[in-house]
């Protein structure tokens, strides 16, 4: 089963974030906040059994929400900041960075 591995980076200043995969919740904080020094707010891995998996990012304070599609055919990393107009953005690769 591939793994998915999710990594919040920049752009979180104490925000409570919800992250869905294929309609199943597996991620929920009340405050993410990233690092300064590294560009790092938190990481987590899943087990994807569904490929492509659907990925659903929500900060509910900012009432913000974005799927993203993603094909864990093996390892893949998922990498999600926010930016300064309020947008989610994101990139995937097959390798992790530094601080995973």
């Amino acid at each position: 089963m591939p793994t998915l591995n999710i990594a919040l980076e920049e752009g979180f200043r104490g925000n409570p974030v919800i992250i869905r995969v294929n309609g199943k919740q597996i991620y929920s904080k009340e405050s993410v906040t990233t690092r300064l020094q590294t560009g790092y707010a938190d990481s987590l891995q899943t087990d994807v059994s569904a490929t492509p998996a659907q990925v659903e990012i929500t900060l509910p304070d900012r009432s913000l929400s974005q799927s993203i599609l993603v094909d864990p055919t093996q390892e893949a990393y998922l990498r999600v900041s926010l930016n300064e107009d309020g947008t989610i953005t994101h990139r995937t690769q097959n390798s992790p960075q530094g601080y995973l």
